[in-house]
């Protein structure tokens, strides 16, 4: 079973992956990457997650959500420790077209292959210094503390009635969408290759997203 992955993904969805990865208890470490085709063209700075549990049980509903975020590949390293990989990371829903232990021959020792979904390609990934722990980076919500002085009066509480009731939308673009999973893989086809791509915020949740963005969706 798989022990671990490697993420390589944008800047801007990186904040929210780790978030959710360590409230889930999974070990995190963070860090950047520059990533180009393998074929050759632009160069991109990507955000590099190597993720790793100590469960059997390795987390597929979380990993295969992420997967369908935009500009995101999940990858599972040809060796499973991430301290001594083979330099060749394949997507966890593909398989390499030739055996993986000839093309990790082909890697330089400065680089890594990523061989992606036909919609996400095969990249170059040089990674650019060193990683850091993702949970020194973010602090979770504490649980607030009650001292043994701590007194309490009991109070009725207050009735709130409510009721549910429609209203039409307003003028203008709508300033979150939730999003099923099924519609997260809708989101990732539409908006690949896009700027919309690069100014939304896809929120990832247990068993929807949250997508926002600065000011209010576009049409898109």
């Amino acid at each position: 079973s798989i022990q671990s992955v490697v993420i390589v993904t944008t800047g801007v969805l990186s904040a929210s992956i780790i978030r959710r990865a360590v409230q889930l208890g999974l070990q995190v470490s963070v860090g950047t990457a520059e990533q180009e085709p393998l074929v050759g063209g632009d160069k991109y700075s990507v955000a590099w997650l190597e993720m790793s549990w100590k469960n059997s049980r390795w987390p597929q509903a979380f990993l295969r959500s992420l997967a369908r975020l935009p500009y995101t590949a999940v990858t599972r390293p040809l060796v499973p420790d991430l301290t001594n990989q083979s330099g060749l990371l394949i997507d966890i829903n593909h398989a390499t077209p030739l055996t993986a232990s000839l093309i990790a021959e082909l890697i330089p020792s400065d680089e890594y292959w990523l061989l992606g979904a036909p919609e996400t390609g095969h990249w170059r990934i040089r990674q650019i210094g060193t990683l850091t722990d993702a949970s020194t980076l973010i602090q979770l919500p504490q649980q607030p503390s009650v001292t043994s002085h701590a007194t309490f009066t009991e109070m009725p509480a207050p009735e709130i009635h409510l009721r549910l009731t429609s209203s039409p939308p307003l003028p203008g673009f709508p300033d979150a969408l939730l999003l099923d999973e099924k519609e997260c893989g809708w989101l990732k086809e539409i908006i690949m290759g896009r700027p919309e791509a690069e100014t939304t915020y896809l929120i990832p949740g247990q068993n929807h997203s949250l997508l926002i963005a600065p000011g209010g969706l576009t049409s898109t």
